[in-house]
């Protein structure tokens, strides 16, 4: 190792040493050593600080260090005056600071010079052009002129903004800037974030995004500084039913009102109201359960309103189910009417045809209760005087009363169960919609199951009774010479939406018979299609539904009665039944 060596280490000189020994050290280790060495002036370059070791050396950092002379201390310099480019991650532990300011310097300003009014226009205005603005006083006879005027989110044309004012010249005229960086007196604003125009103060930003329905999303300014930033004229969007968020979402179930402040009758516009549209008037108003006119418009109940949604606006749903619906309905349970208020109550006592029909159903759910919506308007409800029992009148010549799948006898009240809650989404619910319906109670009432075979693949032409999707029974109660009968499995197709469910089959059914038809014993003769169940006593003292899809091939009018048979065996040579006669059906 010689001294060419970095690491080398001259030996000191000892007591012993010869002049001849000292003058050979001096000459190939001191001075061969001191002539490799460099002495350096610390030089600091760009982003680095270096620093000579002296007694009481001072750090660009401000804070006093020794340093050993002949040492140098090197640190990152607190400012970097060229760019910089890293390859691989940067992690900052402390504060980073950022100057927006000199980032968007160079950005092209674009301004153009506006005249007319300007008496209630200032610097960093957000102002729009309209036509036919008013002029206050007016200017040389005008009431009107065309120009610019402070912009507002709270409606599309008021949030159709044009730029921002960058300077006024008296009352003459201003100077608008359209691109570029603009300054904002009034300040408060919020440096990297986005601002949008405000909706409740014309002309002024603010950096929290509008949310209420009608209002408009128009982003506008990123801040560089707290009275500074670079305008960008952002598209706005308006929001609607669709494009709200939060509670002002709507669904395919509800639809929104604004400008809904007051009812032309006095009636309070809250939740909980049910709301009609009078198309003689073209507006919207609070139902009065006491009026037929009213009933016949109702558009749905209102369960968001101004409270939560901003000034005149109230969410209405006209169908479906509202859940959490106590602080519409409170404590009710069962069908509901309205009353005179538009308000929902569980007893109706009016007198007034066209009015006694249930226009939602509650039911309890949990700890809360849910509000089923599900009214049918216009078809013909009467109350009679005092009873207050419904009953139901065709405007057909010549038939049985109408009033739904099929046709109570007259002055038969609609039934609904007050002792038990209504089943929600049941199974023949689950599909169609949501409606008022509880499970199915028929077993294989969408006739897939067909484990006989009959009428599978080819019609069954046989005559008798018989058995032919699983509890589907055909009883032929006809004593003709000549029958002509059919049962026959048919296939829905697949993009069917007539029938709820998406059944896979159904039945179609032909009987004829010549020669003189006589009907079997009992008042249940004829062709009877059945689906049994198990017990005459199923359902003993409830309320039922009882409904289905049928069609007929035949004249439009056809008929058929339908019933509910009660078989309570063989009493003796005779068999005890009980039938009820539910009504008839025109097809």
């Amino acid at each position: 190792m010689g001294i060419e060596d970095n690491k080398f280490q001259i030996d000191d000189i000892a007591d012993t040493t010869t002049f001849f020994d000292w003058a050979s050290k001096t000459n190939t280790e001191i001075i061969g050593k001191l002539n490799r060495l460099f002495v350096y002036d610390g030089i600091s370059g760009d982003g680095i600080n270096v620093v000579v070791g002296t007694t009481g050396a001072t750090l660009e950092s401000g804070s006093s260090v020794s340093i050993t002379a002949g040492d140098m201390f090197v640190e990152l310099s607190g400012e970097v005056d060229k760019g910089m480019t890293f390859n691989g991650d940067v992690t900052i532990n402390g504060l980073l600071t950022y100057d927006f300011a000199k980032s968007f310097a160079g950005v092209p300003l674009i301004s153009v010079s506006v005249t007319g009014p300007t008496a209630d226009l200032n610097v960093g205005d957000v102002v729009r052009f309209g036509e036919n603005l008013p002029v206050t006083p007016n200017i040389e006879g005008s009431s009107t002129y065309d120009g610019v005027t402070l912009a507002k989110a709270d409606s599309a044309t008021s949030s159709e903004v044009f730029g921002v004012v960058s300077g006024v010249t008296g009352d003459a005229s201003v100077e608008v800037t359209v691109s570029g960086e603009v300054t904002i007196n009034s300040g408060g604003l919020t440096v990297g974030c986005v601002h949008f125009l405000s909706p409740d103060t014309a002309g002024k930003l603010t950096k929290n995004e509008p949310t209420i329905l009608g209002q408009v999303s128009k982003p506008l300014l990123i801040a560089t500084g707290e009275n500074k930033g670079v305008l960008y004229n952002f598209r706005g969007q308006q929001l609607t039913a669709t494009g709200g968020t939060g509670a002002f979402q709507g669904d395919n179930n509800a639809f929104f009102i604004t400008g809904f402040s007051s009812d032309p009758n006095g009636r309070t516009i809250e939740k909980g109201k049910m709301v009609i549209y009078n198309a003689n008037e073209g507006r919207f108003e609070i139902a009065n359960g006491n009026s037929s006119n009213s009933i016949e418009q109702l558009v749905g109940i209102i369960t968001e309103d101004s409270s939560t949604l901003g000034s005149g606006v109230v969410k209405v749903v006209c169908g479906g189910v509202v859940l959490n619906a106590t602080e519409l309905v409170g404590s009710l349970v069962g069908p509901l009417y309205v009353d005179s208020t538009g308000s929902l109550q569980s007893t109706f006592g009016g007198t007034v045809p066209g009015t006694g029909d249930p226009v939602a159903m509650s039911m309890l759910l949990g700890s809360d209760t849910a509000l089923i919506v599900n009214f049918t308007t216009g078809n013909g409800g009467q109350v009679s005087g005092g009873g207050g029992i419904q009953f139901f009148e065709s405007n057909l010549p010549d038939t049985p009363p109408a009033g739904g799948f099929f046709v109570p006898s007259a002055n038969q009240a609609r039934q609904f169960s007050r002792t038990a809650n209504p089943f929600v989404l049941g199974a023949t619910a689950a599909t169609g919609g949501t409606v008022y319906v509880n499970n199915n109670e028929l077993i294989n009432g969408a006739m897939t199951v067909w484990q006989r075979g009959v009428g599978v693949g080819s019609a069954y032409t046989g005559t008798g009774g018989t058995y032919f999707a699983d509890r589907w029974v055909r009883v032929d109660g006809s004593t003709a010479p000549t029958k002509t009968y059919s049962l026959e499995r048919k296939d829905f197709t697949e993009t069917q939406s007539e029938v709820e469910g998406n059944p896979l089959y159904y039945l179609r059914a032909s009987h004829s018979a010549t020669g003189g038809i006589t009907l079997g014993a009992g008042s249940m003769g004829g062709i009877q299609i059945e689906n049994r169940i198990e017990g005459a006593d199923s359902f003993r003292g409830e309320n039922m539904t009882f409904s289905f899809y049928a069609r007929t091939s035949g004249a439009s009018g056809s008929t058929c009665s339908v019933f509910l048979k009660q078989n309570y065996g063989t009493t003796g040579s005779s068999s005890d039944e009980t039938v009820t006669q539910l009504g008839t059906i025109r097809f």
